[in-house]
């Protein structure tokens, strides 16, 4: 993808949190105004998320979104405006016991099991509670007997600094068993269906959307948008990025609180 493109053939697709959200979890006036211009100009835009569709829909207001967007990680593409998914992808339905392992092995663990429009806690500490604080999240804390086994768009383990070391190699004994394991934020660890990412969703976005791959700019800053970025036609990392992302980019941003996304918004529309 050339730098400078013509409006109309433009999609960009871009991460929230530590992207297009400020350090204050907000959407600056100088990134809404630049979405606003570039699709006047018959440009597109849109959010990939590991967000669930109820922690992103205060944005999608604001944003007014027009096109359908790419949650859980690759988990959902959602249309907002029919209300409906696009596209589901679930864990298989044998997992009770590992997390069961790990709830016995790891008690300081919290564990969130993720479905449609469901949010259950299997497993609660302070990591946990701040995420239902800061997205405003409804839930159900219940045993992890009582969740049923289907439908498990994916699984979040917030895992303290301590336990960061010994957790990672302990997931291992699940591979081959139809699941991978994403490092989606410091203290996150999140279970998704093999395969499954942004990066995995974005070529059926594209589709949904009637936009080129190639024509695409897509941008992030942690590994869970690493996929997606090198996907896209035109990746992007915001400066505050991990050097990783940086790396797979094509071209880096000023950082989230300095209106990265009216930046790149800019040089494609030259």
């Amino acid at each position: 993808m050339h730098k400078k493109m013509n409006p109309k053939d433009i999609l960009v697709v871009s991460d929230l949190d530590g992207t297009l959200l400020n350090s204050q979890r907000k959407i600056s006036t100088a990134n809404l105004c630049a979405i606003k211009e570039l699709e006047d100009a018959g440009g597109r835009f849109t959010i990939a998320t590991g967000r669930s569709v109820q922690a992103v829909e205060p944005y999608v207001r604001t944003l007014e979104l027009k096109h359908p967007a790419i949650l859980y990680n690759g988990g959902m593409i959602y249309d907002f405006d029919k209300r409906l998914p696009c596209s589901e992808q679930f864990l298989p339905e044998d997992l009770k016991d590992f997390l069961g392992r790990i709830a016995e092995r790891f008690p300081q663990i919290g564990i969130e099991v993720q479905r449609p429009g469901q949010m259950i806690i299997v497993g609660r500490n302070s990591i946990i509670d701040n995420h239902i604080k800061e997205e405003c999240l409804d839930f159900i804390d219940c045993g992890l007997d009582q969740v049923p086994s289907d439908r498990w768009i994916k699984v979040l383990f917030a895992v303290p600094y301590d336990r960061l070391a010994e957790f990672e190699p302990f997931t291992q004994q699940m591979d081959g068993r139809g699941v991978d394991f994403l490092h989606s934020w410091d203290l996150y660890y999140e279970m998704l269906p093999a395969g499954i990412t942004k990066g995995f969703q974005l070529p059926r976005l594209c589709d949904m959307i009637g936009v080129s791959l190639a024509n695409t700019a897509a941008i992030g800053d942690y590994r869970n948008d690493r996929e997606m970025i090198i996907a896209s036609g035109f990746g992007a990392a915001v400066g505050n990025a991990l050097p990783e992302i940086k790396e797979a980019a094509d071209y880096i941003t000023a950082d989230n609180d300095s209106d990265a996304i009216a930046e790149l918004i800019g040089m494609l529309m030259g």
